[in-house]
């Protein structure tokens, strides 16, 4: 079985993989929030909440800030940057 090129890492560092489609925007916005994108590279994108940083209650996510090389909060979604084509 192969890994989903798309997934939602949460906070705790589990690992969700997400079915392999284009998403809508409603069904991303239930994953993190408010959408804000961050490119890991030319092909893959990591979408986060845009307002994650202002909430009293958002945890920091280790996993996804090492990815990102900076700190990430809040579940994040992670998927091929074709996906937005």
């Amino acid at each position: 079985m192969t890994e989903s090129p798309v997934y939602k890492i949460a906070t705790d560092g589990t690992r969700t993989d997400l079915p392999d489609r284009h998403p809508t925007l409603e069904e991303l916005q239930e994953a993190v929030g408010y959408i804000q994108m961050i490119y890991l590279s030319s092909d893959t994108l990591m979408l986060i909440d845009e307002e994650g940083h202002m909430k009293k209650d958002t945890k920091l996510n280790p996993a996804a800030s090492k990815i990102a090389n900076q700190p990430i909060v809040g579940d994040v979604v992670i998927l091929p940057s074709s996906y937005f084509e």
